[in-house]
């Protein structure tokens, strides 16, 4: 049995503990061994993941609502936890939560260029993983304007050793896309 004889050390009263599993409170020690050697026998119930998004073909930085569900292959049954957006060139996306087996999303941040995008479910206690067919992804990239300045240059050239400041400046309309790129160099002759 479980609980062995009873102690006290004046402060707390209890009872020692002993191998074996006492039935009634659920405690007791676990046989790794056991625990090792069966863990391939573990089974999960099937599921199937679906997805849609709202558009296949987008300029990026544009929101795309992207919903889907993941539910049992057989029988009933809730899937909890969350699914992955992944790509074919550039891995996972985004995380988004089940909440009653389902997912939805605004998502702005999928990165450019033609790819295969879908939702991966991992699985949880009671459901085995899965996966969405493919979806084929269109992301154009967004409009932008390159300037680029230098100062420390007279018609053309710099003197030799001279400090040359370049100033490059990438603006697009969305704000994810908006960067600033400095450089300084020293200009040298070879």
């Amino acid at each position: 049995m479980f609980f062995g004889a009873e102690w006290s050390d004046g402060f707390l009263t209890g009872q020692t503990a002993g191998a074996g599993y006492d039935m009634a409170t659920g405690l007791g020690s676990v046989n790794a061994a056991n625990l090792a050697s069966n863990w391939k026998n573990a089974s999960f119930a099937g599921s199937q993941t679906s997805m849609q998004a709202s558009s296949a073909s987008f300029v990026h930085g544009t929101s795309v609502n992207v919903s889907g569900a993941v539910a049992p292959a057989n029988g009933n049954g809730t899937p909890t936890g969350a699914v992955s957006l992944k790509t074919d060139l550039y891995g996972d996306a985004d995380s988004l939560p089940l909440t009653n087996g389902a997912f939805t999303a605004a998502v702005s941040d999928l990165p450019g260029g033609q790819y295969k995008l879908s939702a991966h479910y991992a699985g949880d206690a009671t459901f085995a993983a899965s996966d969405s067919p493919v979806l084929l992804l269109n992301v154009q990239p967004e409009p932008s304007t390159t300037t680029i300045s230098m100062n420390g240059v007279q018609g053309g050239s710099a003197a030799y050793g001279a400090a040359v400041t370049v100033r490059v400046r990438v603006a697009a309309p969305r704000a994810l896309a908006r960067r600033r790129v400095w450089s300084h160099c020293r200009m040298e002759r070879r």
